[in-house]
């Protein structure tokens, strides 16, 4: 009704503006900043190495994170092998997310919502940034929102097809984020009457992640192997946190998910959707409980795994609570217009929703979009002066974040930098060990170290900036370029003790 008394442009091609204000705002966004995130470079490296060594698995690849964004990455550069092509992925599922959530919003809520839903994801600040990055969260997003339309359509006009398609896509979905398989028995509740039904989906849902667990096995012999990973590596890194000076207390956990939606979508959208979530589970209304429930697991999953510190407390792993918080801001906005018996006007949830915009310049300079200038002339070094045969050891800088992003802005081939370990846990971090340093250098023939005395072997090396030669244990390090807080050093191994 909102929609129609504005007479502005007919709801079929209101989608349509929608999508291309979604693509514009991304592309502005794109061709504006870097994509500076650890994750995104050390998947994208990673995607390399398959394309060089073939689909085989090395000993440089652990199974840790689930293979479907790495499969899509993988595809992408062997049909375009340029810095840009991780980001236009992550761009392409994000701007087509707008169909599939908003056809989904509006089999639960309707029309008007549906639309409006749509623009608020199109709106929505850490989506458009992430949709810039070539993390593998929008890609996610899509497979999850359009597997749950198509149980949506499968349960409103009992169509089989459209239950095959949502199980695979769900199970997809666990394959690019591990909470997507949390859906998987969400959903399976809701199917528990119809026994036949209920086998198919549970059989073709969990078939793909039950296949990547036998993979971790076969690997590791551990079939949990990424779980058993990520509660040795989280807890290490929020130690990492708190020795830089942020206190983080049960407090900080408990408010952090709360804090990132209130950033993300600006408190008006955040508080509407809070009050639409509450009332919608008030009234019970069938259609709109599924993504209520939807956002309740969620929301508890990661409350939980924060408490116990086996989540990191990254924003980007939010943005799916605001996608299904959106429409039950719409919902609380509609249904304030109608409690005032229409005297407000339409355009009402529309500045609602636009309050979503200044939280985008706030995420811009908070999220990894911007490359330090030393980053890109240590990589613009390595680029036009490593030579065949080199082996590289980059080391961080202070920032763990950066040296990935060293790594793939150099377009040089992945194999060239050294993926030993000479790292080991000490009074609950990793630090660098002398000694498996030195074997580093040995085993894998290292040519040159990019070092900072901020990083790992800043206690092992402590190379000084203003000497050319320096020798430890019998090797040569011979400084050949410095900027900022990198230096880059050809090895020379004349002699290992």
């Amino acid at each position: 009704k909102g929609i129609k008394e504005m007479g502005i442009i007919r709801k079929n091609s209101f989608i349509i503006i929608i999508f291309i204000l979604a693509l514009g705002l991304r592309l502005l966004v794109l061709m504006n900043t870097e994509d500076c995130h650890g994750v995104a470079a050390g998947r994208a490296i990673q995607a390399r190495l398959f394309l060089e060594n073939g689909l085989i698995p090395g000993e440089w690849y652990s199974p840790v994170h689930p293979p479907a964004h790495l499969a899509i990455l993988t595809l992408g550069l062997a049909a375009w092998n340029h810095p840009l092509a991780p980001r236009l992925i992550s761009l392409i599922f994000g701007v087509f997310l707008i169909f599939p959530f908003y056809f989904l919003v509006k089999r639960l809520f309707g029309k008007s919502a549906g639309l409006l839903s749509a623009l608020g994801a199109a709106l929505y600040s850490t989506h458009i940034i992430y949709s810039c990055l070539g993390t593998g969260e929008t890609l996610f997003q899509f497979l999850l929102v359009s597997g749950l339309l198509l149980f949506v359509r499968h349960v409103q006009e009992e169509e089989p097809g459209m239950l095959v398609g949502s199980a695979v896509l769900i199970g997809l979905a666990g394959l690019c984020r591990y909470e997507g398989i949390l859906f998987i028995p969400a959903l399976s509740v809701l199917l528990l009457r119809r026994p036949k039904q209920l086998a198919w989906f549970v059989v073709l849902s969990l078939g793909l992640p039950l296949l990547w667990m036998g993979f971790n096995y076969c690997r590791s012999g551990d079939a949990l192997h990424f779980i058993t990973i990520n509660n040795n590596t989280v807890p290490v890194q929020y130690d990492w946190i708190r020795r830089n000076g942020t206190a983080i207390d049960a407090g900080y956990k408990a408010l952090f998910w709360p804090r990132s939606l209130i950033a993300g979508l600006g408190p008006m959208v955040a508080l509407f959707g809070a009050v639409g979530l509450v009332l919608a589970l008030l009234k019970r209304e069938k259609e709109k409980l599924l993504l209520a429930l939807g956002f309740c697991l969620l929301a508890a999953l990661f409350m939980a795994a924060t408490l116990a510190e086996a989540l990191y407390v990254q924003p980007r792993y939010g943005i799916t609570l605001g996608l299904l918080l959106i429409p039950f801001a719409v919902y609380a906005g509609l249904r304030l217009i109608q409690m005032t018996g229409n005297r407000l006007p339409a355009w009402t949830v529309l500045a609602l929703l636009w309050t979503m915009i200044p939280p985008l310049a706030v995420g811009l300079e908070q999220e990894p979009t911007r490359i330090p200038e030393f980053i890109i002339q240590t990589a613009a070094y390595l680029n036009a002066n490593c030579k065949v045969g080199d082996r590289i050891v980059v080391t961080h800088c202070g920032d763990e974040k950066y040296r990935e992003p060293l790594k793939w802005r150099s377009r040089l081939s992945p194999a060239m930098f050294s993926q030993m370990p000479y790292q080991v846990p000490r009074n609950g971090e990793w630090v660098a060990d002398r000694e498996k340093f030195f074997k580093v250098l040995s085993r894998d023939r290292i040519t040159l170290l990019v070092y900072s005395p901020l990083g790992e072997l800043g206690k092992v090396l402590e190379l000084e900036k203003d000497r050319d030669i320096q020798q430890w244990q019998g090797i040569n390090f011979i400084l050949e370029f410095q900027t900022g807080d990198y230096s880059v050093y050809r090895v020379f191994q004349t002699e290992v003790r």
